[in-house]
């Protein structure tokens, strides 16, 4: 899932907010329920920040087939332009990673 705003199912232009996220709840996202089960420091932090209290991460099983084929994902290229009509992709490549990863089954 890409940063983008997700809209709640059955609701019309209603999105998911942050306090609509934590460990151990069930989230619909286009028709898919995914079972949050942990997030990174990043996210920890974050949450933490902004005093939303999460709760215990659960234990869960990872699919080999999937780690798998994270590993055999090719590593994105950097660049290092300092073109002004590049303005987009610079600020975009300098909030990656700047994002609230969760862990979902």
């Amino acid at each position: 899932i890409r940063r983008h705003l997700i809209p709640k199912p059955g609701e019309v232009n209603l999105f998911y907010r942050r306090d609509d996220l934590n460990l151990g709840i069930d989230v619909e996202i286009y028709g898919v329920t995914y079972h949050i089960v942990d997030c990174d420091e990043f996210t920890k932090n974050f949450f933490n920040r902004v005093e939303i209290q999460l709760n215990r991460n659960e234990e869960f099983s990872y699919d080999p087939f999937l780690v798998n084929q994270e590993k055999m994902k090719p590593h994105p290229r950097t660049t290092t332009t300092q073109d002004p009509e590049k303005l987009a992709l610079r600020q975009f490549l300098r909030n990656d990673r700047k994002v609230l990863h969760f862990y979902a089954v």
